[in-house]
């Protein structure tokens, strides 16, 4: 009964990222624009998704005093395939995750890269509700 259990760890282990899950990009496959006039430039930490999925996870980070909320945009490459994802959130503390959506993700995310473009970020002092629906 060992051999069978180490054997399926075994090819568990071996297999890509992508088939077991969640799919992180390297920060050096990352591009990040900022628009020019926003109110904050949040940081993008990192970038994550799942084969199939609809949608991308973006850890962000602005270093404001209060609540931001920021619009970003987000184009997916792998040679010419371009798959695009959009989506806005308020963020309470500043840092957090945000999530954008568009078409589903292929199965091989390997050697792909993410451009994230902030098209819209604005603060707002602690106790200010911010306004609801900014997409």
């Amino acid at each position: 009964m060992r051999p069978l259990i180490l054997a399926a760890v075994a090819s568990t282990l071996a297999l890509p990222a992508t088939a077991q899950g969640f799919f992180t990009w390297p920060s050096n496959r990352i591009t990040v624009t900022q628009r020019a006039g926003n109110a904050c430039q949040p940081s993008i930490l990192s970038v994550s998704g799942a084969p199939g999925a609809r949608y991308l996870q973006i850890q962000v980070n602005a270093p404001v005093d209060g609540s931001f909320t920021a619009t970003l945009e987000v184009n997916w490459r792998q040679g010419n395939e371009v798959l695009s994802y959009r989506g806005g959130q308020n963020l309470p503390r500043g840092t957090g995750s945000m999530s954008v959506s568009g078409p589903a993700l292929p199965a091989n995310l390997a050697g792909s890269t993410i451009e994230v473009s902030v098209v819209y970020c604005a603060v707002y002092p602690r106790g200010a509700p911010p306004p609801g629906g900014i997409m």
